[in-house]
């Protein structure tokens, strides 16, 4: 991951290749232009989590590492993982 920004970019078009709301895109990709990473962040993991939108272990695997990055408690974004349905990639 070369930045924070970009990272989070990549991780909200992914979310919106996987079915996540325009709406909850738009308001994510309003938060990090205001580099509000940690929001747009928790936007992105907790829509897709409220509306069981279906991802798979690599897209998973993606907010691990931002996550991590961010130095975000495990519990943060963990429950996401209830989400995997498939191995198709999603970005």
């Amino acid at each position: 991951m070369s930045n924070l920004n970009e990272s989070v970019d990549t991780l909200i078009q992914a979310a919106r290749t996987l079915g996540l709301r325009e709406i909850d895109v738009k308001y994510a990709e309003k938060l990090l232009l205001n580099r509000e990473y940690g929001l747009a962040f928790d936007t992105v993991v907790t829509q897709l989590y409220e509306y069981d939108v279906e991802i798979n272990r690599e897209f998973f695997h993606f907010v691990e590492k931002i996550g991590q990055r961010m130095n975000l408690p495990e519990g943060d974004y963990s429950f996401l993982a209830k989400l995997i349905r498939d191995d198709t990639k999603a970005y």
